[in-house]
């Protein structure tokens, strides 16, 4: 299956990697490039994560990989990656602005 990573989510990389490139560039990329891992292998078996508990009546499902947090949902067609967020984050303030 696809796997589509949203605007938002692209940026989360951005972010991830700028923090950890303060204080090592070459793990910065081998995070990102580990996420970016994470977020393809989702479409070989997107089910196989859980979903939110709050957030079951939206679809959205969290995947861990390392210190970050994957959410996405699974479409027909498709896998949208909504956020990469760090595992200590507040993410429904991230997930969910204004709820």
């Amino acid at each position: 299956m696809r796997v589509r990573l949203s605007h938002e989510a692209e940026a989360d990389l951005e972010v991830i990697a700028d923090f950890i490139a303060e204080s090592d560039p070459a793990r910065a990329f081998d995070t990102v490039v580990d996420l970016r891992a994470a977020c393809s292998a989702l479409g070989e078996n997107p089910r196989r994560f859980p979903l939110v508990p709050r957030y079951v009546h939206l679809g959205v499902r969290r995947r861990v990989s390392g210190q970050y947090l994957v959410f996405y949902v699974v479409n027909d067609r498709s896998v949208d990656v909504l956020r990469i967020v760090h595992g200590a984050t507040d993410y429904e303030k991230t997930l969910f602005p204004g709820w």
